[in-house]
């Protein structure tokens, strides 16, 4: 609880007003009620210059937050957001800049990302197109990198004073050192893009590794923060998140099953094929199989 003083309507106009000190505070809430308690000096008039007086009325403005770091607030009853039976004050706009943050990143890392995965890894699928599926792979994760770079951007130019980072949150300062990490991995990642080795050169295994496991932790590390993020919707929004939850969920779950459905699938259809005799030789969705032995396509093979 504490006393601001308001000057207009943007969160530049909304300032703590030192000048007025508050004792006593206490709070009370229900299911459609809370109760706010305080003391002040009727004699300090602070920054507006308006004294409490107890001969009349004297209006006030009130906001409600459930964090310390939202310390901007409107005062245009527009800009109020009303969720889950209770209203929300917050920076104007600062709540769609936040939900655009979050689309973007769910776009980027939930929906875009591991799809662009699973079609390098099952390429076999697109066997006699060409580079079709590498023109896929990095046409998927070069729009998915743009999207998480305006994302990432998004905090620092619109939320305002409203959501400053405070050293003592400590889910915010992991929220957004992590998301700092992951831009560094992602810068990591689309210069490997540029410099990948010819095929069949020593180096060609090097770039092969850093590009998996780079690729791996950026998307393990994407998945914690967004989750991360939830948590800290619902926290500064008083929101169940769902909007977020259950698309995030549905992608993963939807992508991990393709995932599994085809490799099981070419499992399956390479055992069936191995199941030939002699020198009797089979070319089943991208993999030459010779008698009782099979040679998948390299690097090194046309198109690659």
């Amino acid at each position: 609880m504490q006393a601001y003083a308001l000057a207009g309507f943007s969160p530049s106009e909304v300032t703590p007003d030192a000048s007025v000190q508050l004792a006593n505070v206490a709070g009370a809430q229900t299911s459609n009620q809370l109760t706010v308690c305080f003391t002040r000096q009727l004699a300090s008039v602070g920054q507006s210059g308006v004294e409490v007086t107890l001969a009349g009325s004297t209006p006030m403005n009130f906001a409600g937050a459930n964090h310390i770091s939202l310390l901007a607030y409107t005062t245009s009853p527009e800009d109020d957001e009303e969720e889950e039976g209770g209203v929300i004050w917050t920076a104007p706009g600062t709540r769609n800049y936040v939900n655009w943050h979050g689309g973007m990143m769910v776009t980027a890392w939930v929906a875009l990302a591991p799809l662009g995965i699973i079609i390098a890894r099952h390429k076999w699928l697109l066997v006699g197109r060409g580079q079709l599926w590498s023109q896929l792979h990095r046409g998927i994760q070069a729009a998915a990198a743009l999207l998480a770079l305006i994302g990432f951007i998004i905090p620092f130019s619109t939320f305002g004073a409203g959501f400053e980072l405070d050293s003592s949150d400590t889910p915010t300062t992991i929220h957004s050192t992590l998301g700092a990490l992951m831009m560094l991995l992602l810068s990591i990642h689309v210069t490997l893009a540029f410099f990948r080795p010819a095929p069949d050169t020593p180096s060609r295994y090097l770039w092969k590794a850093l590009h998996f496991w780079n690729g791996s932790v950026l998307l393990f590390f994407s998945v914690a923060n967004i989750g991360l993020g939830v948590l800290l919707y619902r926290h500064h929004f008083d929101s169940s998140g769902i909007r977020w939850i259950i698309p995030a969920i549905l992608l993963l779950v939807f992508y991990s099953v393709l995932n599994v459905a085809l490799g099981l699938t070419h499992t399956r259809d390479c055992k069936r094929s191995l199941e030939g005799t002699g020198e009797e030789q089979h070319q089943l969705r991208g993999v030459e199989f010779v008698g009782m032995g099979y040679m998948p396509y390299q690097d090194s093979a046309p198109g690659r």
